[in-house]
C-alpha cells in the first residue's frame, strides 16, 4: 500500500510516498543530513500527514490549541477532533476522547451541547455509538483559522 508522509523542522521539510521501506530509507536520509538522530518510526506507518513543529517535536495539544487559537465551544471541539485525527491517527473519537484531550491541553471539557450545534452546522459527522468525526466543512473549518502569530 502506497502511503504518504510529510516531516517538517524548522523551514527544511521532506515529503515521501512509497511503502514503508522507501518512506523510511528517506526519512533516515533527512535526518542524517539535518544531523539528527532519526526518530523511531512504527513498522507500519499510517498514511498521514506527520506535523512537526519548529523544535522537531510533534505539536502538543496545548500549542496546537494556542496555534489555532479557536473562538467559543464549537470551535474549540472541531480543533480538538482535528488535533485528534492530525496527531493521534484516530478520525473517529468519543466525547470521552475529546474531554480527554482537553484536560491534556489544560482546557475547560466540552459540553455535550457544542457537539450537537457541530452536527448541525455540518462541521461533524455522528458515526452513531457515541462517535463523532470531523466532516470536510469540519476540517476545512480549522485549516481557515489564523495561527496564531509570535512575536
Amino acid at each position: 500500500m502506497t502511503k504518504r508522509v510529510y516531516w517538517r523542522i524548522g523551514d527544511r521539510e521532506i515529503e515521501v510516498e512509497g511503502d514503508n521501506a522507501f518512506i523510511d530509507k528517506h526519512l533516515k536520509t533527512y535526518f542524517e543530513r539535518l544531523g539528527q538522530e532519526p526518530p523511531r518510526l512504527p513498522k507500519d506507518l499510517p498514511s498521514k500527514i506527520v506535523a512537526v513543529a519548529k523544535s522537531g517535536k510533534v505539536l502538543s495539544p496545548a500549542e496546537y490549541y494556542r496555534q489555532k487559537n479557536p473562538k467559543g465551544g464549537t470551535e474549540t471541539l472541531i480543533v480538538l477532533g482535528k488535533y485528534l485525527d492530525e496527531f493521534r491517527n484516530k478520525s473517529d473519537f468519543t466525547r470521552k476522547d475529546i474531554n480527554a484531550l482537553a484536560h491534556e491541553a489544560k482546557i475547560q471539557e466540552i459540553h455535550a451541547q457544542y457537539y450537537a450545534n457541530a452536527v448541525k452546522q455540518g462541521l461533524l459527522r455522528s458515526l452513531g455509538a457515541g462517535k463523532y468525526g470531523l466532516s470536510i466543512s469540519g476540517e476545512d473549518a480549522v485549516a481557515a483559522m489564523p495561527s496564531a502569530k509570535k512575536d
